[in-house]
């Protein structure tokens, strides 16, 4: 499973792709790691996926305030 960016690289895999799943497509979210990808969340913490990871909460947590619409009064 190789993924198209580097982790050093100033680069984004499209939301598109990322959807998709974890190690599901080489343009995704992947890595050689057996079942899971380690992340870096914006607070600098790391966690780690897993490739069962149900596609709503992957979405979810992908989007901001978890994919929710805001609504204007």
């Amino acid at each position: 499973r190789q993924t198209p960016v580097c982790w050093m690289s100033p680069e984004d895999v499209t939301f598109d792709d990322a959807v998709k799943g974890i190690n599901k497509i080489p343009n995704g979210i992947g890595s050689e790691h057996d079942r899971s990808v380690n992340v870096g969340m914006f607070d600098g913490r790391v966690k780690v996926l897993r490739e069962n990871l149900a596609l709503e909460i992957l979405k979810a947590a992908l989007t901001i305030a978890g994919g929710e619409r805001e609504t204007l009064p």
